[in-house]
């Protein structure tokens, strides 16, 4: 006998827009490879007086699963294994598929997690802090960053097809981030494509003669390639080339994205590390002990291994050791 499985919220997300499309229930259930008749119950269920709406039928479908109680509360294990883990750092994602990987009879979505962090009976627990975008509302904000002009500027789009699909390690994104007090001192953060390993330097200054050094000692001797915003503190990237090897590379103007590695990885260290903290507070220890803890949460995209293990995997004969546990 076949298990039914709610409705998650990118599949509610895509019957909206087959709605506004004006498709049929049919067509709209085959989208999603679920049955008609889901389609009709859901709509029934979870539209109000205006019409169906993803947030809307997601709040509602929540609320009368609540009735019965959340997954997550009913399991006092998995509650705090949840618990514990957003407040070691990790994302719903390395949660959900370690969990589900030691625990296979209890299984838990990534969605579910959401849910519970924020459903509206857990708000004042404020679960929300203690994801890496510490966001009161689901979604994504990004802004452009202004460039500058580059002496021997490659653009991202000549860059290897292979390099793009990670399978080759010794590829890396760099990119600096900045706290309250100075806009001169800076962390640089570097992170290796396919491992998702990062590093991370405090600077004193963002003067390019200060940034590529800082860059060149920690991974000149394995860097194949770096990819860069067009910021002019990497303006000097040619050194890398010269004493290396190093092939560089910058992202189109206002296009961070195309960075996406480094881009995450600078988002979580945002959870520990915000804006507000006084960059002359930060110290060099302070700065590896959380790119430690970020490097040691296991990753979906790597099979839940950890970027350290992968990593050092990959380096042993030019790395030897990993970061501590």
């Amino acid at each position: 006998m076949s298990t039914y499985v709610q409705l998650q919220y990118h599949e509610r997300t895509r019957i909206y827009r087959g709605l506004k499309a004006g498709l049929s229930t049919r067509s709209i259930a085959l989208s999603i490879d679920r049955n008609p008749a889901t389609i009709l119950r859901e709509m029934k269920r979870n539209s109000d007086h205006i019409g169906y709406y993803p947030p809307f039928a997601q709040e509602a479908a929540g609320k009368r699963k609540a009735r019965h109680g959340h997954k997550i509360e009913r399991i006092p294990m998995l509650k705090n294994y949840v618990i514990e883990k957003l407040n070691q750092g990790w994302g719903p994602i390395a949660i959900a598929g370690r969990w589900s990987k030691e625990n296979p009879e209890y299984s838990i979505s990534v969605e579910a997690i959401y849910q519970y962090i924020y459903h509206p009976q857990n708000r004042g627990l404020e679960l929300y802090k203690l994801l890496p975008r510490r966001k009161k509302k689901r979604g994504i904000n990004r802004k452009a960053r202004t460039t500058g002009r580059i002496p021997n500027r490659i653009s991202i789009h000549e860059r290897s097809k292979t390099i793009n699909r990670r399978k080759e390690a010794g590829h890396f994104e760099a990119d600096l981030i900045f706290h309250q007090g100075s806009q001169s001192s800076n962390v640089l953060t570097i992170i290796e494509r396919k491992s998702r390993f990062a590093i991370a330097v405090k600077n004193s200054s963002k003067s390019t003669n200060v940034v590529i050094p800082a860059l060149a000692t920690k991974i000149g001797r394995v860097a194949k390639t770096v990819t860069f915003d067009n910021g002019s503190e990497f303006s000097s990237h040619s050194v890398l080339t010269r004493k290396f090897g190093t092939k560089t590379y910058f992202c189109d103007p206002g296009s961070p994205w195309q960075k996406g590695s480094i881009e995450n990885f600078n988002g979580i260290t945002r959870r520990f590390l915000p804006f507000k903290v006084s960059s002359h507070s930060l110290s060099q220890d302070m700065i590896d002990h959380i790119v430690n803890i970020i490097n040691h949460i296991p990753r979906k995209i790597l099979k839940f291994k950890t970027p350290c293990e992968v990593f050092f995997s990959e380096f042993q004969k030019e790395i030897r050791g990993c970061c501590t546990s």
